[in-house]
């Protein structure tokens, strides 16, 4: 077990990072004892965020908030952001504070950054298995159950997590027993092609971002095989896929929704259960994880495990 590296020493020289989960432990109990015996109280106590290190990088960071009560889903949430990130980058407070009021325990992860001399893959997704592990492993201490875990990514971090859990059920059939990915690219000819043919800044902008990603100079020179290794649709197969897969994506937002549907038919063809919803709108990625969009239609997926 992994605990976040406190250097501060008590005046007696006693490293206060042997105490964390204990700390931990008792904080849970103590709120969950005022939840459960309070019988006046209007709404229940959150326990506040915790943030710790999974990994010696910097932004190798996780973001937990925790359950009172036992036996709890977990979600693992990773952001998007082009392949980018930097130290506390992993801020989707509203929509973790969101899952965890619906009651899962979330840990929502941070990864390193890509850059123009350092490729994103494999070492983001290493950094999402690398969390995951993490979660699964002190998952109790929070509340939650790890055999109830979903993984949830948006935009690029839905590639990553799509990918993570491809490889964490390809080593042991199904650890992930869900994913849900917001605006996901998971065809990366497919997604080089859209924006190659696109004009101006925006497409600039995408192209550069997926050319750092897979550690290339230009489309041109680009080899298949490097694409392929890192799109989702490409690495599916019946005995790596979760038992659930829910696809979402907005009909006139950034991501093109052939991106949706290209996963979608890769995860039917291999026989596994998938379900693609595309909703009306301009929104990507975690914009339209809102109660009053597609929230309901989260909640009501994250409650079939």
């Amino acid at each position: 077990m992994k605990y976040f590296k406190l250097k501060e020493l008590d005046n007696k020289g006693f490293s206060l990072h042997y105490l964390l989960p204990l700390i931990i432990i008792a904080i849970i109990a103590s709120i969950g004892a005022r939840v459960i015996f309070t019988s006046h109280a209007q709404t229940p106590t959150k326990i506040p965020k915790i943030i710790l290190s999974y990994g010696p990088d910097p932004t190798q960071t996780v973001q937990i908030y925790a359950q009172t009560q036992p036996n709890s889903p977990v979600v693992v949430m990773v952001h998007g952001g082009g392949w980018k990130s930097d130290v506390n980058a992993n801020m989707e407070n509203i929509s973790a504070e969101q899952l965890r009021n619906n009651g899962n325990v979330v840990f929502d992860v941070n990864y390193p950054s890509d850059s123009d001399t350092m490729p994103a893959f494999p070492n983001e997704i290493d950094s999402v298995v690398s969390a995951t592990n993490y979660a699964i492993a002190n998952a109790s201490i929070y509340n939650g159950n790890a055999t109830k875990l979903t993984l949830l990514g948006g935009s690029s971090g839905a590639q990553l997590v799509a990918m993570a859990a491809l490889q964490l059920n390809s080593l042991n059939k199904g650890t992930v027993s869900q994913v849900i990915t917001l605006s996901g690219p998971f065809d990366f000819p497919l997604l080089i092609a859209n924006w190659a043919a696109t004009d101006g800044p925006i497409g600039d902008l995408h192209i550069n971002n997926e050319m750092d990603a897979l550690g290339c100079s230009k489309p041109s020179t680009c080899q298949v095989s490097i694409e392929d290794k890192w799109s989702p649709d490409k690495q599916v197969t019946h005995d790596n896929c979760p038992a659930n897969w829910l696809i979402l994506n907005e009909s006139n937002e950034t991501m093109p929704v052939e991106q949706a549907d290209v996963m979608t038919r890769a995860l039917k063809a291999v026989n596994c259960n998938v379900t693609e919803t595309i909703t009306s709108g301009t929104k990507h990625s975690f914009a339209y994880f809102h109660p009053y969009d597609n929230g309901p239609i989260i909640g009501n997926f994250l409650t079939r495990k």
